[in-house]
């Protein structure tokens, strides 16, 4: 059995939009037609690739192995276009979707594919950044093609890479007088505090806590003196405006990189997998003076 061209393009616009009517307008197909032929994709696979929900779809776990076929599938086909006729490794295009947690993608991820991108200038990177738990969900519907996270991931079919470790600090601010009790965290659900407090010897005081839903805000707010925050050392530690509080212990926290194994793999997914896997550690370094 071979799957249809047609059937597929309407499983990967669906998958990508989780979206009916934006699939359809996307194939400038109609609705109807377009249910008829993710229906018949279903009948002819013989598994259910979408789950419907009151608010909304959300892909099956078989749709979610289609959808990283398709993918590759595109970006084979991208590959095959824009080497043709061309000798192998002089220019690389196609687009590749990274996302990571706010303290590597800006320090370490952009500094370590730039002199890729700087290089080829058909290559396309959608960079995004959020909460660890919202861009593991959508890494794992197939929406990125590399994930860094600050935890492994144990999943069938997941390669994850240790490239370091980020060293977090308490800081306060060096020239205002601070408030000592309150800890700025990006939401309430942030743990980060809790999970450094929990490491030091001595007993800490009932606190508050303040949210500030950015990690570089977090630190303008802290050199406000408005509170202290954990941070990570190798984004702050030449930061004048802020103070490491010497007598609390470092908090190690290791940096993973996720990407789902594949039979064959683009020559861009290799090169800028093999860019981070050298570059990312560079930018989590920290200067000792």
């Amino acid at each position: 059995m071979s799957l249809s061209s047609l059937q597929l393009d309407a499983f990967l616009a669906v998958a990508q939009t989780l979206s009916f009517s934006q699939a359809a307008k996307s194939l400038f197909v109609t609705q109807s037609a377009l249910s008829q032929r993710i229906k018949n994709l279903e009948e002819d696979v013989q598994v259910t690739l979408f789950v419907r929900h009151h608010n909304g779809l959300s892909l099956s776990e078989e749709g979610t192995r289609l959808l990283r076929y398709c993918q590759l599938r595109a970006a084979l086909e991208t590959e095959l276009l824009e080497t043709l006729g061309k000798p192998k490794g002089l220019q690389l295009g196609g687009v590749m979707r990274i996302a990571a947690y706010s303290t590597v993608l800006r320090s370490a991820v952009l500094p370590a594919l730039a002199p890729l991108l700087r290089k080829h200038a058909d290559i396309q990177c959608r960079f995004v950044t959020g909460e660890t738990w919202e861009i593991l969900e959508q890494f794992k519907q197939g929406q990125f093609d590399f994930l860094l996270l600050d935890s492994a991931i144990e999943k069938p079919g997941m390669i994850s890479h240790c490239l370091g470790e980020e060293k977090y600090c308490l800081f306060a601010s060096a020239s205002h007088q601070t408030r000592m009790n309150t800890f700025l965290d990006t939401h309430e659900n942030d743990l980060l505090t809790e999970r450094f407090l929990r490491l030091q010897k001595q007993k800490i005081p009932a606190y508050k806590r303040a949210y500030v839903s950015d990690i570089y805000a977090i630190a303008d707010s802290v050199a406000e003196g408005l509170g202290r925050a954990v941070l990570p050392l190798h984004l702050f530690q030449k930061d004048k405006r802020l103070k490491k509080e010497q007598e609390f212990q470092e908090m190690s926290v290791s940096v993973f990189l996720h990407f789902w194994e594949q039979p064959y793999y683009t020559q861009l997914h290799e090169e800028v997998r093999n860019e981070l896997l050298h570059g990312v550690p560079r930018g989590l370094s920290i200067d000792i003076d």
